[in-house]
């Protein structure tokens, strides 16, 4: 129970921060293809507990000017979501498209939601009204992971959305800003 109380602490000292705009980002040209490969390495052990099948389904991904550890901390909420939300045995999948905006997209083939329930589940602590599955449930979760990423991301301004439909999955995208992408003229 302590690790569960650590990490309600922390999300709520996260978003604390982030709403009094005590966050300042420490932006440096990362490459988005070696924070998926992290995060995936990271949350492998949560996959491989649920046989969830977790993969990055382009070869490169773009370097954008962003901190680093935002950017892994929006990875791991969403890629998390998508292995504790979707089913066992399903499928992650994390996409790039390098452009204008840049766009990360992490689907999975999960249960989907609803209009509603996507707008509860960008709310703090709307999660519990979105009726997670009892695996879900089981993993624990504070419902602020989805509020902070999106947050962050906004602060890159950048902009995260949810598409999805029930019984049809669910992908999480977010983007950033061409202001924010390495291209080959810089």
């Amino acid at each position: 129970i302590l690790p569960l109380i650590r990490d309600l602490i922390n999300d709520l000292l996260d978003l604390a921060r982030i709403e009094a705009g005590a966050i300042e980002l420490q932006a440096d040209w990362i490459d988005l293809s070696a924070i998926a490969h992290a995060t995936v390495r990271m949350l492998e052990p949560l996959a491989d507990g649920r046989g969830v099948g977790l993969r990055i389904d382009s070869r490169y991904g773009p370097r954008v000017r962003a901190d680093r550890r935002a950017v892994q901390q929006v990875m791991i909420n969403i890629v998390g979501n998508a292995i504790k939300f979707g089913p066992e045995n399903g499928e992650v999948v994390i996409q790039f498209r390098d452009g204008d905006p840049a766009e990360i997209r992490v689907r999975d083939d999960g249960p989907g939601m609803t209009p509603a329930q996507i707008e509860r589940a960008m709310q703090p602590y709307g999660r519990s009204q979105v009726e997670p599955s009892q695996t879900a449930r089981s993993i624990g979760g504070t419902g602020l992971g989805l509020p902070i990423a999106r947050r962050l991301v906004e602060l890159h301004g950048g902009e995260l959305r949810i598409d999805s439909t029930p019984g049809a999955g669910t992908t999480v995208v977010f983007t950033l800003p061409k202001t924010r992408v390495l291209t080959t003229a810089a």
